[in-house]
């Protein structure tokens, strides 16, 4: 191992991010997590993870940049506005 990140980041692998992530985000213990059902458990992971990235602004421009990402229909109006009325 000579020290790379990328070998660090797989040999101090954290086994709990999700749970602790969770638990900051909803104040629920590590018990009351491995209890919840599988849905509750991804929307609370999903709206942490979401949290913590609206605390900066690098954090909204990568929530920006993913929602664009995601669109499956063109923006129509952001989209005239742009290039006009035949757009």
């Amino acid at each position: 191992m000579n020290g790379s990140s990328k070998e660090l980041n797989n040999y101090y692998k954290i086994n709990t991010f999700e749970e602790k992530t969770i638990s900051e985000y909803t104040g629920l213990n590590f018990i009351e997590i491995d209890e919840l059902i599988i849905v509750d458990y991804l929307i609370y992971f999903a709206d942490a993870i979401i949290y913590k990235l609206q605390q900066s602004e690098e954090g909204r421009k990568i929530l920006k940049e993913s929602e664009i990402r995601e669109q499956t229909e063109p923006d129509r109006k952001e989209l005239r506005k742009t290039f006009g009325k035949g757009a």
